[in-house]
């Protein structure tokens, strides 16, 4: 069988990481999706088609780029929308979350309240129900004053940014970076 190059998931609250990492074993892949609620109409595959057909040779990630740009054109530049790689920079990111999920178990009975507070004033979609996870990273560091999960989270943004080949989000989500997670 033929490795999976690319997934688009036109469908609600879809950029999460755990379902990247559903998907991630079928292939080397770009996955594109909304960290936010999609819509009605959806993707605008008439302008993403003729891109394609007007650029046959682009690879995934040109691609994705290209419906990320197209799907938040056609909303009047008010909606979420992010392409992944889901290869090496997606493991590196798994890594990542690995430990600054460590640390946050190794120093939770000190920093309790302030997990809470930083998961709180994170970026959320689904009515609450997910947060970005570069912007928990983010409030993580505002809120909690431990240098060892400072770094961790640093490495969690780090690892975002690499993850995340293009993003683009409203100013409904000022903290949208392209990855939410439950």
């Amino acid at each position: 069988a033929e490795p999976i190059d690319q997934v688009g998931f036109d469908a609600c609250l879809m950029a999460m990481w755990e379902v990247d990492n559903q998907i991630k074993p079928f292939g080397s892949m770009v996955s594109v999706a909304s960290e936010e609620n999609e819509p009605w109409d959806g993707w605008p595959y008439d302008t993403i088609l003729t891109d394609l057909k007007a650029n046959p040779g682009w690879t995934p990630a040109e691609l994705g780029y290209a419906i990320v740009e197209r799907y938040y054109q056609s909303y009047g530049n008010d909606e979420t929308q992010s392409a992944r790689d889901l290869d090496a920079a997606y493991t590196d990111l798994n890594h990542a979350v690995d430990a600054l999920a460590e640390a946050l178990i190794d120093y939770e009975l000190a920093y309790h309240n302030q997990y809470n507070t930083a998961r709180n004033a994170a970026e959320s979609f689904g009515g609450g129900s997910f947060v970005d996870l570069y912007d928990l990273a983010a409030k993580l560091k505002v809120y909690v004053d431990q240098p060892v999960i400072n770094a961790a989270a640093d490495n969690l943004m780090a690892a975002v940014d690499a993850a995340v080949i293009h993003e683009r989000h409203g100013s409904w989500w000022p903290g949208a970076h392209g990855i939410d997670l439950y």
